[in-house]
């Protein structure tokens, strides 16, 4: 029902997982039961997955770096089906929302639309809190175990830029749907990712003009930004193998030291593939031949300057 028939009759019990699919009856006790055995879960498999990170080392921390990078590039693939507005054929579909779980995307793989009814205001919320949620977990980790774990303020450093580099994608990508129109007529427009929104609504302008502008220069743009000052301000201290090195160990130890920045380009990146390419032409034949270009040429870079540290990784990069 409603605009271009893109929304769910609630009414007779017709829901969607997400704010985009098909729509489909649920189970409520389902749904509820798998929301929260679910979100649990996850939250606790992050938390694993977190200190493993921290503590990798030696031929360990070769094939974290591998897991990372390829952490990274399926991260991509889970967020073109809005960026490209692709329909995704059945199996691979279902592959692809898994995927959605590497970005920690979970209002659509959790099923919360089963539940309760939100729109893109919820939904952008939920993203700009994940990232100080995560670091307040961290913080608490940190505070817990800073007597007993050695060289626990590094691990904790650790901590906190992966679960940056597990947000960023979707993070960016949401923000950057806040700006994501669609036309119908001169005086009609309505929100890419929910139609449920208006663009022509005052409340959606004040909203765009505030919140979604200071969500982008906070997190799609401030995050690589200030990476990349404390990398600089850290230059020497990186490259000597100082602590400034452990410190910032998850986004420099992968790299040789001249490249010690690689992981900014690498946060620029996902946010071109799957942010900013989102206002180039969406769902033309153009806008797949940009994206294939960007890729092409994010990978001739990784092809040409070989920035990791590990040849095994170098040639896993461009494989």
């Amino acid at each position: 029902m409603g605009v271009l028939c893109n929304l769910c009759d609630t009414s007779v019990g017709y829901r969607r997982s997400g704010l985009k699919g098909k729509c489909s009856t649920c189970s409520d006790s389902v749904a509820k039961g798998w929301l929260v055995t679910g979100g649990l879960l996850c939250f606790l498999a992050v938390l694993i997955i977190m200190w493993v990170v921290s503590s990798a080392a030696g031929r360990a921390a070769t094939l974290m770096t591998m897991f990372k990078v390829a952490v990274g590039s399926l991260q991509v693939l889970g967020q073109l089906d809005f960026t490209l507005d692709i329909q995704w054929p059945g199996v691979f579909g279902w592959f692809i929302r898994l995927l959605k779980l590497l970005s920690f995307d979970l209002l659509s793989f959790l099923n919360f639309g089963c539940v309760v009814d939100y729109d893109f205001y919820d939904k952008l919320a939920f993203a700009t809190m994940l990232i100080p949620i995560l670091l307040l977990v961290v913080a608490g980790i940190y505070t817990v175990r800073k007597g007993g774990t050695e060289g626990m303020g590094d691990r904790a450093a650790k901590m906190a830029q992966f679960s940056t580099f597990l947000c960023y994608p979707f993070v960016s990508q949401t923000c950057f749907q806040t700006f994501s129109c669609r036309q119908l007529s001169e005086a009609e427009s309505y929100l890419d990712v929910d139609y449920q929104i208006g663009c022509h609504e005052d409340g959606y302008q004040r909203f765009r003009n505030t919140v979604g502008l200071l969500g982008i220069f906070v997190f799609p743009i401030g995050i690589p930004v200030l990476s990349l000052l404390l990398l600089l301000k850290n230059n020497s201290d990186i490259r000597a193998n100082g602590p400034a090195r452990d410190r910032y160990e998850f986004l420099v130890a992968d790299y040789q030291p001249r490249y010690y920045f690689w992981d900014c380009i690498e946060m620029l990146r996902k946010v071109t593939i799957t942010g900013l390419l989102i206002f180039v032409s969406r769902g033309t034949f153009f806008q797949l031949t940009v994206t294939t270009c960007s890729c092409i040429c994010f990978l001739g870079l990784a092809a040409w300057f070989q920035p990791y540290e590990s040849p095994a990784v170098n040639l896993f990069k461009v494989s």
